[in-house]
């Protein structure tokens, strides 16, 4: 069988003209656990520096959807008003 002339089987440093011309058509090497690793660090700044808002803005949600007070549990004038949704 002959050798093939494959791209992975290069024994020899590129010229750097042919380097040059790689960069100019936009083939340059790109690591992508860099692009993986920026993505994450930005998500975590950006946990990080609105944190505390989103925090509160949570704790808002679960007291509007879940507090009640004892007067609206113990009223049955709204009560009758919920049988006609069922």
């Amino acid at each position: 069988m002959a050798e093939s002339d494959s791209d992975d089987e290069k024994t020899e440093e590129a010229t750097p003209r042919r380097e040059e011309k790689a960069r100019e058509e936009g083939q340059v090497p790109r690591s992508r656990e860099l692009t993986t690793f920026l993505m994450l660090l930005g998500g975590v700044i950006g946990l990080w520096a609105m944190g505390m808002m989103i925090y509160d803005q949570l704790g808002l949600v679960m007291d509007q959807a879940f507090g009640f007070e004892r007067r609206e549990a113990m009223e049955t004038l709204h009560a009758g008003q919920c049988a006609g949704y069922w």
